[in-house]
C-alpha cells in the first residue's frame, strides 16, 4: 500500500470493525501517523468524502493518494474541482466550505480530518451530520491530532480510538524575559541554532512558527542573507509548487518560515528544531470583522513542540516566557460573524433553531448576523419563523462571504458584473494587500486599473514586478475573475461612478466618520480605526467613507476604502 510503513498501519483491523460497528467513530492520533493518507484507502471499495480544514491540506491529500494508485480520487475546492471518473467507487477531497456549500451527502463515508481545529463552517457541519446521519445512513469519522476531543466525543456519543505514538526527548528554551520584537528574537534563534548545533546526518532543518504571512515575509528577507541554509516559506496563499519545495531533501539545513498550517495539516520529517512565537492570526468579530494576532492555546503549543520529536531527539525555542499564561482554545462559533453560515443552514432548508451545536454561540452574535442578513433582505424575520427571500437564496449560491456576494449580486443588478467581478476578485482576497503608497488613485479605481492591465499584459511576471505587486495574489485574482460573469451594458465613461455608489451602498454597514485626531470611528460599533498607509485615501481630508472590512497590524486598519455616496 505504501513504500514505507505508517504507524497507523498496525490499527486497521480495528479501525475498520469500528466503522462498522459504530455511526460515528473519533480518531485520535498524532500528526505524522499517516492517519489522513491510510484512513481513506481502508474505504476504497465506497463512496468516500474527505474534509480538510485548507486548501494546501486538500492539494497535498489528494496528491498523496493519487500517488498509491489504489483510489479513483479526486477533489473540490472554491474554484478549483477535479472531478474522479465515473464508478461506484471513488473519493472526494473537500475543502470544509465547499462540502457545506455542496452539501452532498451520497456517501457511504465521510472523513472530517483536523476536527479539533473546531472553524465556524466546521462545526456547523458537524451540526448537520449529527441532524441528518440517521436519515441518510452515512458513517462519520472524525480525526484528530489534539487531545482536546471529549467534547466532540460526546456531542455524537462516539466510539473514540486513541493512537499513542513514541515520541523522544525534547529541549525547551524560554526567554527569560518578554520580547517587544517577535521577527527579530526569531532571527537571532536562528542564528543561535546554527552556531550552535552541528548538522545532522538526516535532520536539521529548522521551523519557525509566526502569526501571518507578513511577518513571513520579513523574516524571510533576513534570513536570505545567511550563507549555507535554504530559506522557504510557508502560507496558504502560496501555491502548490512553491509549498511542495519544503520537502525536497537538501545536503545543506533549510529554514521553514510557516504560519500554524504546519501546526498539524502537514508533518516535515526533517525537522530538528522548531522557534515558536506563541502567536497565530485569527479572524476576530466586534461588530464588524477583523484579522488579529492573539497567542496561541495550551494545545497549540504542544502541538508546534511535537513537529520536532517525533523521529528523534528535537530542541525548541519559545520567544516566551515560562510563567507566561496562554490563551483558552475559543471555537470561532462563539466569536466569529455567523452572517453567511446561517444564510447556508436557511439555503439547504434547515431548521437553524433545532440545530444542536457543540458550542452555542453567543446571543448578540446570532442577533448580529440576522440584522446583516434583514438589511440585505436576504431573509424575512416573522415572530420567531426566519423566511430565506429569493435575493438570499442568490446570495447563497456565491462562493463569497454574505457581505462580498450582497456587493457582487448589486453590480449584476446594475449591469456592471465586468467591473464588480474585477472588484471582487480582488477584494476577496484578504491576505493580500494590493495597494500602494506610491499611487495618488483612490482604493477602487486604483485595483481596478492594476487588474485590467495585469490581465492585458503580455509578461505578467514583469508587470508585478514593475509594480510591486504579489505574484500569487494578481494570479489568483485573475483565476476568480474568469470564474465570474462579466456582462456589462454600461458604458466605459461612466462605470467607475457607479461601481462606487455600488460600493457605498453594499458597505454602508461600514461606514466610518473622521474624528479631529485624524482617526476614524466606525458608526456602529464606535471602534476608532485608522486609514493605512498604503491606501489611496492615506492623508486626504474626507470626512466620511465605507470600507469592507479590518485588519490589524500596530492598530486597527481600514482593508479597502471607498467614498461614502448618499
Amino acid at each position: 500500500m505504501y513504500e514505507y510503513k505508517l504507524k497507523i498501519q498496525k490499527y486497521k483491523d480495528v479501525i475498520v470493525k469500528l466503522v462498522k460497528n459504530n455511526n460515528v467513530v473519533v480518531i485520535r492520533a498524532p500528526t505524522g501517523c499517516g492517519k489522513s493518507t491510510y484512513v481513506p484507502l481502508l474505504f476504497k471499495d465506497k463512496k468516500v468524502a474527505v474534509i480538510e480544514p485548507r486548501r494546501i491540506a486538500v492539494m497535498s491529500l489528494y496528491n498523496t493518494l493519487v500517488k498509491s494508485n489504489e483510489l479513483n480520487v479526486g477533489y473540490k475546492m472554491r474554484f478549483n474541482i477535479k472531478v474522479p471518473s465515473n464508478s461506484d467507487c471513488f473519493t472526494n477531497i473537500y475543502t470544509d466550505g465547499a462540502f457545506l456549500a455542496n452539501l452532498d451527502l451520497d456517501y457511504d463515508v465521510i472523513i472530517i480530518d483536523e476536527v479539533h481545529e473546531r472553524s465556524v463552517r466546521t462545526d456547523v457541519l458537524l451540526s448537520i451530520l449529527k441532524n441528518k446521519i440517521k436519515e441518510k445512513k452515512f458513517k462519520l469519522i472524525l480525526m484528530s491530532a489534539t487531545v482536546d476531543v471529549d467534547k466532540i466525543t460526546n456531542f455524537f456519543n462516539a466510539h473514540l480510538l486513541d493512537i499513542k505514538m513514541k515520541t523522544f526527548p525534547i529541549e525547551i528554551n524560554y526567554l527569560d524575559v518578554p520580547t517587544p520584537d517577535y521577527i527579530n528574537q526569531s532571527y537571532l534563534a536562528i542564528k543561535n541554532i546554527i552556531k550552535n548545533y552541528p548538522l545532522d546526518e538526516d535532520r536539521n532543518d529548522i521551523l519557525v512558527f509566526l502569526p501571518g504571512s507578513d511577518d513571513i515575509e520579513e523574516l524571510y528577507r533576513l534570513v536570505s542573507k545567511i550563507p549555507s541554509i535554504l530559506s522557504y516559506k510557508i502560507y496558504s496563499v502560496l501555491s502548490d509548487e512553491e509549498q511542495s519545495k519544503i520537502f525536497e531533501s537538501t545536503q545543506i539545513r533549510k529554514v521553514i518560515l510557516s504560519t500554524n498550517i504546519c501546526e498539524t495539516s502537514l508533518t516535515i520529517p526533517s525537522v530538528k528544531y522548531v522557534i515558536d512565537t506563541g502567536l497565530y492570526k485569527v479572524k476576530i468579530f466586534n461588530g464588524i470583522s477583523y484579522l488579529g494576532i492573539k497567542s496561541i492555546s495550551d494545545e497549540s503549543a504542544l502541538q508546534r513542540i511535537g513537529r520536532c520529536n517525533r523521529l528523534g531527539p528535537g530542541v525548541v525555542y519559545k520567544l516566551y516566557t515560562k510563567s507566561q499564561k496562554l490563551e483558552q482554545n475559543i471555537p470561532e462559533m462563539v466569536r466569529s460573524d455567523l452572517s453567511t453560515m446561517i444564510l447556508l443552514v436557511l439555503s439547504h432548508k434547515i431548521d437553524l433553531m433545532n440545530l444542536d451545536f457543540i458550542d452555542l454561540p453567543r446571543r448578540s452574535q446570532i442577533q448580529s448576523a440576522l440584522d446583516i442578513l434583514e438589511l440585505f433582505k436576504c431573509i424575512k424575520i416573522n415572530n420567531n419563523d426566519l423566511t430565506l427571500t429569493s435575493y438570499g437564496r442568490r446570495l447563497s449560491y456565491h462562493p463569497f462571504d454574505v457581505h462580498l456576494a450582497n456587493f457582487y449580486e448589486k453590480c449584476i443588478e446594475n449591469k456592471i458584473a465586468k467591473y464588480g467581478s474585477i472588484l471582487l476578485s480582488m477584494i476577496s482576497l484578504e491576505n493580500f494587500n494590493f495597494l500602494n503608497s506610491d499611487s495618488k488613485e483612490l482604493d477602487i479605481r486604483y485595483l481596478v486599473r492594476i487588474f485590467e492591465e495585469y490581465k492585458n499584459s503580455s509578461n505578467k511576471r514583469k508587470y508585478v514586478i514593475d509594480n510591486n505587486l504579489p505574484s500569487k495574489g494578481m494570479s489568483m485574482a485573475l483565476q476568480i475573475y474568469k470564474s465570474l460573469r462579466k456582462n456589462c451594458s454600461v458604458s466605459d465613461e461612466n462605470v467607475i461612478e457607479i461601481l462606487e455608489k455600488v460600493f457605498s451602498d453594499s458597505f454602508k454597514h461600514n461606514l466610518c466618520v473622521k474624528s479631529n485626531d485624524g482617526s476614524y470611528i466606525h458608526q456602529n460599533t464606535k471602534q476608532k480605526v485608522f486609514i493605512h498607509p498604503s491606501s489611496g485615501y492615506f492623508k486626504r481630508n474626507i470626512r466620511k467613507v465605507v470600507i469592507v472590512d479590518l485588519f490589524y497590524s500596530t492598530k486597527l486598519y481600514m482593508r479597502i476604502v471607498g467614498n461614502y455616496i448618499i
